[in-house]
């Protein structure tokens, strides 16, 4: 369940400054592999969310994702006021009160179409319901309204408790930024009917996302809600884990703060292999390693025979990716005018150092050019060619993220990191392919433990690249 952003994410475009700004193209949804899905009477199935003095319409449609649909809800539609048109606007264009309708859409919303379905007959009731971050908190909130509605209950507490048995939640940040929280006075213009519904008072509503129930200038979190209306818990690997279990230790199920079934288990993020290999490896490791490696690739024994592995054909698979990468590099340094006749891109010869992600301080991209010196000798004065390549974006209202990207396409267009250090613009799946396909060494030095699974350098490793990574406990 998500929802349909008319104007998704940013296309990134890099200034004469180097400063990055951003271009919205509007998605139309007879380009992409999405089907509206219509209702009983073959209309076009709207769900209604509540607001305040009027209801919301949202359009359902569903994109297949393998065997799995994806539905997804948009609120462009001429019966809704032009602001709440735009709700679905922007993933990341919004105010917080832009914020907090998203969220109402996506929660209440989503709640209400998986029962739409499932009146139509187009899904089963689920067993478990998956809260992927705090975003879509607000589905157990109306999970328990519709408790209430079906079975009579009168204690909303009750039933929200009751909710959480099926609920599972996921949380993937330990930085502040990640998770959403709004004021008392906002989430009050928004929800004071649906919370009377409930037979809850304006404070009895917030405490439900509140870490201390009894501090009531505290504003409500979604991660907090999400974690009371869950009795299963889990971050993203072992380190997120143990950091995620002291971030929100204390926080039970509930107002009456339950103990959970699962407090916070560690489920460490994995990658996808046949979509991340390239083609190249993707073949020395069918006839070098076997099938296993696709249906098993977690399994040490699935890479055994790699201790036996031709060396020489790993090589030229490697040498044939690095050269697709070290292309588009070479069309973008052209594109730039920045290309310099002492660098030496030859595929078999060039060192690819990568570094590719969301331009967040905490992931420290600028972290080689602290040294500025030492970098230059590394990269222009070994026998072999050495590439420094970055890929990203930055979040459109962090400020201090695209200036460091500003910082790193300042340092490539320097005489002495002409063609050894560059920047690659608009960062998308098929950059980040090229990417993890072709470095041979995988930077990955965020500022622990603010990154809770770095699975870029899983998707590099998988492609024999040397993985990087920060050990430091500063």
């Amino acid at each position: 369940m998500a929802l349909l952003y008319r104007y998704g994410y940013l296309q990134q475009r890099i200034g004469a400054t180097g400063y990055q700004w951003e271009v919205y193209d509007r998605l139309e949804t007879d380009s992409v592999p999405f089907r509206p899905v219509f209702a009983a009477d073959g209309v076009p199935l709207e769900i209604g969310v509540p607001f305040p003095g009027r209801t919301v319409l949202a359009r359902v449609w569903v994109a297949q994702v393998g065997r799995v649909p994806l539905y997804l809800l948009e609120t462009d539609l001429p019966p809704n006021r032009e602001d709440d048109r735009w709700i679905t606007g922007h993933l990341y264009g919004g105010d917080e009160d832009t914020r907090l309708r998203q969220v109402i859409v996506l929660g209440v919303g989503g709640a209400r179409l998986i029962r739409a379905l499932q009146l139509l007959e187009l899904e089963v009731a689920p067993e478990l319901y998956h809260l992927n971050e705090g975003h879509s908190a607000f589905v157990a909130v109306d999970q328990a309204a519709e408790r209430m509605q079906t079975t009579g209950m009168s204690d909303s507490f009750m039933a929200h408790q009751e909710a959480a048995a099926s609920v599972a939640f996921t949380t993937h940040t330990s930085v502040a930024a990640g998770h959403d929280s709004f004021p008392a006075e906002l989430i009050e213009a928004y929800f004071a009917d649906y919370r009377q519904q409930l037979g809850l008072t304006h404070e009895q509503f917030m405490s439900l996302g509140r870490r201390d129930p009894g501090d009531h200038e505290e504003h409500l979190s979604m991660t907090v809600l999400a974690l009371r209306s869950a009795h299963a818990r889990n971050a993203v690997s072992q380190l997120h884990g143990i950091v995620s279990r002291r971030l929100w230790s204390g926080i039970g199920v509930g107002a009456r703060n339950a103990p959970p079934r699962i407090e916070m288990d560690a489920i460490t993020n994995g990658v996808h292999s046949a979509t991340w290999v390239g083609p190249e490896m993707r073949a020395f490791f069918d006839h070098q390693v076997g099938p296993s490696w696709r249906s098993a690739p977690q399994d040490q024994s699935a890479w055994a025979r790699m201790a036996v592995a031709d060396g020489s054909a790993l090589w030229a698979a490697r040498t044939a990716q690095r050269a697709r990468l070290l292309e588009r590099v070479e069309r973008s340094l052209r594109r730039e005018g920045t290309g310099d006749s002492r660098s030496d891109v030859r595929a078999e010869r060039t060192l690819v150092l990568g570094f590719a992600r969301r331009f967040a301080t905490y992931e420290r991209a600028g972290l080689l050019l602290e040294e500025p010196a030492r970098l230059a000798r590394v990269l222009t004065s070994s026998s072999q060619p050495v590439m420094l390549v970055f890929g990203g974006k930055a979040h459109p209202r962090d400020e201090p993220g695209k200036l460091l990207v500003q910082q790193i396409v300042e340092a490539s267009r320097e005489a002495r990191f002409r063609g050894r250090i560059v920047f690659l613009p608009n960062y998308d799946v098929e950059l980040a392919q090229l990417l993890v396909q072709g470095s041979d060494i995988w930077l990955n030095t965020p500022r622990r433990p603010m990154e809770a699974s770095g699975t870029s350098g899983t998707k590099a490793a998988l492609n024999g690249a040397l993985h990087v990574s920060e050990t430091a406990t500063s």
